[in-house]
């Protein structure tokens, strides 16, 4: 009887630490705003990590005055957010829209001069999304807001916590349940007492 309470003790401990070492699944990407006019991506994957990613303008102090970009002295990471981004644009909102289209990943920061390095998604009217790298900028004709502000725009990538699937957490109940079943059990049954 002891063998049996030690297998299921087991069967429920690797069950729960099984439901909670599972793969978590990724999401499909979604567009922000309309397709006419695209205000960010939600559920990017990067390198194998989710960002939430919303274009927003203004200089570079400004925009990263309170966190540095997801990708600071990382080309290689900005460079593939640009391509992963332009590929999701093209796939979830179509042809860019009627003005002219570009966002900016840094991955240096700005010399005196106001100059800064990026990888970058630019588009114009019965064109795709691209993704570029290298461009040296401190200011471009953007119009990626109504009314056009000419200011420069910034993909900012913001990392999303993962959340475990339905069945996961299933698992996670069953598996404790049965801990505590097995507890339990020990406790209802009486001790045997020396006299």
């Amino acid at each position: 009887m002891n063998m049996i309470r030690a297998v299921a003790s087991t069967l429920a401990l690797a069950t729960a630490f099984s439901a909670l070492t599972a793969p978590i699944e990724a999401r499909a990407a979604t567009l922000v705003g309309t397709s006419s006019f695209p205000t960010g991506v939600d559920g990017l994957v990067v390198g194998g990590t989710t960002y939430n990613v919303t274009f927003t303008e203004g200089s570079y102090n400004t925009v990263f005055s309170v966190t540095a970009p997801t990708f600071l002295n990382n080309s290689a990471g900005a460079s593939d957010g640009a391509a992963d981004l332009a590929a999701a644009l093209n796939s979830l909102a179509g042809a860019p829209p009627s003005a002219e289209f570009s966002e900016f990943i840094p991955y240096a920061a700005p010399d005196n001069l106001g100059d800064f390095l990026s990888s970058f998604v630019s588009g114009t009217v019965s064109q795709t999304y691209a993704a570029g790298n290298g461009a040296n900028e401190s200011d471009t004709t953007n119009f990626t807001s109504l009314p056009p502000t000419f200011q420069t725009g910034f993909a900012v990538f913001t990392t999303v916590a993962a959340v475990p699937e339905p069945g996961t957490w299933a698992m996670m109940l069953l598996g404790f349940a049965g801990i505590g079943f097995m507890a339990y059990r020990r406790k209802s049954k009486p001790s045997l007492m020396a006299a």
